[in-house]
C-alpha cells in the first residue's frame, strides 16, 4: 500500500474514531460515579444493594445486563415457509402420468400437486424420464 492523501485521511478518521471513543469512556466513568455517590448519599453500600433494594419494594425486576453476544437477526424474506407435503404412492403416480404426457411443464405438475418442483425433478430423475447428457 502507497502512502497518500488517502492514508492520510484515513488515518486521521481513525484517530478522530478514537477521541471520540475516550471522551465517551471519559463521560461514562463520571456519570458511574456520579450514580455511585447518589447511592451512597442514599445509604446503601453498593449499586446492586441500591438495585436489590428497589426490587424488593417495588417487586420489579430490573432487566438483567446480557453477558451473551448478541446475535444478527435472521433475514426476513417475506414468504411463509410452507409444511411439507407427503409424496404417497398415489400422488407418485400422478406425477409419473402428469411427466409422460409431456403437456405441462415441471413447474406446472409442481403446482397442480402442491409439491415442490425440485421433488417434481427428483421423481423425473428416478423414473429414467431425463435425457442422458451428451
Amino acid at each position: 500500500m502507497t502512502d497518500g492523501p488517502g492514508m492520510a485521511k484515513t488515518l486521521q478518521e481513525i484517530a478522530q474514531a478514537e477521541e471520540q471513543k475516550i471522551s465517551r469512556i471519559k463521560q461514562l466513568a463520571a456519570l458511574e460515579a456520579e450514580l455511585e455517590g447518589a447511592v451512597k448519599k442514599a445509604g446503601f453500600d453498593s449499586l446492586s444493594a441500591f438495585i436489590q433494594e428497589r426490587e424488593t419494594l417495588t417487586g420489579e425486576v430490573a432487566p438483567k445486563k446480557k453477558t451473551t453476544k448478541a446475535k444478527a437477526p435472521k433475514a426476513k424474506t417475506g414468504l411463509d415457509r410452507k409444511t411439507r407435503v407427503e409424496i404417497t404412492p398415489e400422488r407418485r403416480h400422478n406425477i409419473v402420468n402428469a411427466l409422460k404426457a409431456g403437456k405441462q411443464s415441471t413447474a406446472e405438475i409442481a403446482k397442480e400437486f402442491g409439491v415442490s418442483t425440485s421433488s417434481v425433478s427428483n421423481i423425473k430423475k428416478d423414473e429414467g424420464l431425463t435425457k442422458a447428457r451428451a
